[in-house]
């Protein structure tokens, strides 16, 4: 078996298709990163303007509140909108400082004071809960005395990988890994090697068997690689930022950044392995490599729409594998939110990837050795 594994690598390093994709990919991370850094920038550029834009507001509010001549108001929201004011303008004055944890404090009390009005009716603004979460992140990072990023943006090593993972990997992950494993058996008849294989003194089962493990440790090594560099590359340039940055777990409470991307890990070694295991289970379906990349494609891409657009599997979530590709999202809690199923969680995610990765393995060997080749 082991004989197998390297030669099925040999044979994927010499491929200019797979080398081709891995630059692309390459390219197209780098792009992105210029992509987060712009509009890092762009945000931070525009705060002070932003602060200003509200002080004078709340100033307006403040003076409208204290100039209506109704007996009926309660002195607090005058109280509230005086208080709001001065905040504004530490806050203001905390940003043309770049002092954050000033304006750490000033925002927690803003916030909490909307909170407070929003919960009384006297105020309509973002949903409650989302408020108090941004107020127990912003108190978790005063506490602990973290500086805040935009956590959408920030190409900090930290949060960047989390970020990567969240936008563009769930989608271009299995792209990859379709393009590099979907022709495995079915391009043998492309190069003209299938003879020679099936000539060998190995089973069919080794075959595939071999082809998976192959390409899993392939596209492991590859993500493993590039990924690292991408680490150890930004957070050399840019910083590594805090590894206890907190965030959002599926169990409602605030973990730090590091241990959030840890628990990822077996995640995203179960995705690649799964996906690969799909791909050779449609390469042994098709005696031509095209096909059998173009159809894998194609049908992952319809499986995903009908899970995330259509709700086609709304009912059994837990136990849909698509319901687990966006690691960060799964873990925060956000899958479970949009399925409204608390059973989309790790241990059912453990269980569907390892099962959905032994059946379409099994499906391959079984396809694979009933199948005639056209070499």
């Amino acid at each position: 078996m082991g004989k197998l594994i390297r030669f099925e690598i040999k044979k994927f390093l010499s491929k200019k298709k797979n080398a081709a994709f891995m630059i692309l990919f390459a390219v197209f991370l780098i792009i992105y990163i210029a992509m987060c850094m712009s509009l890092e920038k762009n945000y931070q550029s525009g705060e002070l303007e932003s602060a200003e834009f509200n002080l004078q507001s709340a100033t307006e509010c403040y003076y409208q509140t204290i100039n209506i001549n109704d007996p009926t108001m309660p002195q607090y929201l005058k109280d509230d909108a005086l208080r709001k004011m001065e905040l504004l303008g530490t806050i203001t004055g905390a940003i043309e400082q770049n002092d954050w944890r000033q304006r750490l404090s000033a925002t927690i009390e803003l916030d909490q004071i909307d909170l407070t009005e929003m919960k009384n009716g006297n105020l309509v603004g973002p949903d409650i809960d989302t408020l108090q979460a941004e107020i127990a992140v912003d108190q978790i990072l005063l506490d602990q005395d973290i500086e805040p990023i935009y956590t959408q943006f920030s190409v900090t090593a930290y949060n960047f990988i989390r970020i990567v993972f969240t936008d563009i990997m769930p989608i271009f992950m299995i792209f990859l890994i379709i393009v590099f494993s979907a022709d495995s058996i079915s391009g043998e008849a492309d190069a003209g090697t299938c003879k020679l294989l099936l000539i060998q003194p190995i089973g069919r089962n080794r075959i595939v068997l071999s082809k998976i493990l192959a390409y899993s440790i392939i596209c492991l090594g590859f993500f493993a690689i590039i990924l690292s560099v991408l680490f150890f590359g930004l957070g050399f340039l840019f910083g590594f930022g805090s590894a206890d940055y907190p965030t959002l777990f599926y169990t409602g409470t605030y973990i730090g950044v590091r241990q959030f991307l840890l628990m990822m890990i077996p995640f995203v070694v179960l995705t690649i392995t799964e996906t690969v295991a799909y791909s050779v289970m449609m390469s042994s379906i098709f005696n031509k490599g095209a096909s059998s990349i173009s159809v894998s494609i194609i049908a992952a891409a319809v499986l995903y729409v009908m899970t995330y657009q259509l709700g086609v599997f709304n009912g059994f979530p837990q136990f849909n594998p698509l319901s687990y590709i966006n690691i960060p999202n799964f873990l925060s809690g956000a899958v479970s939110a949009q399925f409204s199923a608390s059973s989309v969680n790790m241990a059912n995610g453990m269980i569907t990837s390892v099962a959905a990765t032994l059946i379409f393995a099994f499906a391959a060997v079984r396809i694979f050795h009933k199948k005639d080749i056209i070499c």
